[in-house]
């Protein structure tokens, strides 16, 4: 037993810390404290972060071990401000993100090693020196003068106060709507490390708002250099499992609100539009009701990541990639699930749908030979455009040639010159306007 506990902080001190993850007995109750609670302590600072409950079965030992190795990194510390002179330490952190591609990287063909990035640098016309940031000067042009900023006021235009979260007000949760959702949220949860007795207050500031079902309003400045945001921090109270573990934690949602500008105006509806009568809302409304499933997005995986990832498994494993007719890999082992089932939907609602459709649209209607004919066209010639000074002078060749005498060619537009010299045969060197009209000038002269 001693040799463990010293080997345990020993490992401790070399930065290796020790989780326990153990399994339920069938027979009786598994008890750490025989061994395992003082060689967790020795090789640990905080022994109740190391403490696991007891797992029933190897799927629940399973996702533990999977939150274990995703574990979750604050974005950031930042002070949530209640008053003057009252603030604690929070962190933020992000529970829920978008996932998106790896962005692609270019490498070099013979060593396969990552192509650095090419730096800009500005040069000096005059002296073909570069210019470090201290050489240059931004300005602003007002009323013809060059109005120059030094980097200080730059820095300063830039800046929209101190971060922190600073409480405004306190509002019901019933005024929280679902269009007040514009992002992700965020998550705060107490940091002991920079303000000490932060947890408490936390803690008390939870309660509070739980017990009486409000959120915090406040003005939320992550960085300087970030304009600030109108939030609202929601309570979440903690749950735990059959087993004493944490689902969700306690703490505040960072719900990000809109401004006033965020809002667009309803469009209002056409004068001579349809309006639907009480038998066809009804009828949507059944259609509509009979089609609503219970929606969790982990039942949809992500069809172009997932593709991407597939890929990116068969180029390294060197596996097989078939290939459709335009060239695009085809994944045998992978289903799109935001795919309609068509299928199910037609066993489903099937006769409903007709009903509806032969509510709402003429007698015959056929939704999948609705299609609009395109319109043939007659051909026609083409419209010579025409000039003010040809539209008054005329294009006939009695009118060119009185123009050609008076020289006035030049006001006639070039398609009309080159219609003139096609009909007459006159014989044209050369595509510039200049060129029909010397010919035309030359071809009426030698007609004298």
């Amino acid at each position: 037993m001693l040799y463990a506990k010293q080997k345990a902080s020993d490992n401790f001190e070399a930065g290796i810390s020790m989780s326990l993850f153990a399994l339920e007995l069938q027979n009786g109750h598994f008890d750490p404290t025989k061994f395992w609670d003082d060689v967790i302590v020795a090789g640990s600072a905080d022994d109740d972060d190391q403490r696991v409950a007891p797992m029933g079965d190897w799927e629940d030992l399973t996702a533990l071990i999977t939150r274990k190795d995703h574990s979750r990194r604050a974005m950031g510390n930042l002070s949530l401000i209640l008053g003057e002179g009252l603030e604690l330490s929070v962190s933020v952190f992000t529970l829920v993100r978008t996932a998106n591609k790896p962005p692609a990287v270019k490498l070099w063909k013979k060593t396969n090693q990552q192509v650095e990035k090419p730096e800009r640098m500005t040069m000096d016309e005059d002296s073909a020196t570069v210019l470090m940031p201290t050489d240059m000067q931004k300005y602003m042009e007002f009323a013809g003068k060059k109005i120059f900023f030094k980097s200080e006021e730059i820095q300063a235009m830039k800046h929209f106060g101190s971060t922190g979260i600073r409480v405004i007000a306190f509002k019901s949760l019933d005024a929280l709507k679902e269009k007040h959702h514009i992002r992700p949220a965020q998550f705060l949860y107490p940091n002991e490390g920079d303000i000490r007795g932060s947890t408490k207050l936390f803690i008390a500031l939870l309660t509070k708002c739980l017990e009486k079902r409000v959120m915090a309003v406040c003005r939320y400045s992550p960085r300087e250099n970030i304009s600030p945001k109108l939030v609202g921090l929601v309570p979440q109270e903690e749950v735990l499992g059959e087993q004493g573990e944490q689902l969700t934690p306690a703490g505040f949602h960072i719900i990000f609100f809109p401004f006033a500008d965020d809002f667009r105006g309803n469009n209002p509806a056409p004068k001579n539009a349809p309006v639907a009568d009480e038998a066809q809302i009804a009828k949507a409304r059944e259609l509509v009701k009979k089609l609503k499933f219970p929606y969790s997005p982990e039942d949809f995986p992500n069809p172009a990541l997932h593709t991407h990832l597939k890929n990116i498994q068969a180029l390294a494993l060197g596996e097989e990639i078939k290939t459709d007719e335009d060239g695009h890999r085809i994944l045998n082992d992978f289903t799109d699930y935001t795919e309609p089932q068509t299928a199910g939907i037609e066993r489903k609602v099937g006769k409903l749908l007709k009903e509806f459709i032969s509510l709402v649209y003429p007698h015959g209607y056929d939704p999948e030979g609705a299609h609009t004919k395109k319109r043939v066209y007659e051909k026609k010639e083409p419209v010579t455009k025409r000039g003010p000074a040809a539209a008054s002078q005329g294009t006939g060749a009695d009118d060119i040639a009185q123009a050609a005498e008076a020289g006035n060619l030049k006001k006639y537009t070039l398609p009309i010159l080159k219609e003139y010299c096609k009909s007459h045969k006159v014989k044209v060197e050369g595509s510039k306007k200049d060129d029909y009209i010397g010919a035309i000038e030359t071809h009426l002269a030698g007609n004298d």
